[in-house]
């Protein structure tokens, strides 16, 4: 096997993940993004799909090291600056609620 062709398989991975990233972010609304993310790495909640957008995820069990995962998820996958001084309950109380938090935040430049 040639070198190129053996580099080629090795960063194979890399690229299906790369582009399955894009791909999700291309065709999810924000707010779909937003809450699979919780439920699948910060929140357990029987059943996902019946929490609506304005439910409380403090009182579902979003706790302050949930909160600063999320917004680092935020800034990256929407490329945006989400301030220190901004982050407050009425912030991060429901999907509605952080979905405008982030539509208003500046762009990371």
């Amino acid at each position: 096997m040639s070198a190129k062709i053996a580099r080629a398989r090795r960063s194979a991975p890399a690229l299906a993940r790369a582009s399955s990233s894009f791909t999700y972010r291309l065709f999810k609304p924000m707010k779909e993004q937003l809450k699979a993310f919780i439920f699948s790495e910060l929140i357990y909640h029987e059943d996902p799909a019946a929490f609506g957008d304005d439910d409380d995820l403090l009182e579902a069990g979003l706790d302050s090291m949930g909160i600063m995962r999320l917004i680092m998820f935020a800034e990256k996958e929407f490329g945006v600056i989400l301030p220190d001084t901004e982050i407050e309950p009425d912030n991060v109380q429901s999907l509605n609620a952080l979905e405008n938090w982030i539509k208003q935040a500046p762009q990371n430049a």
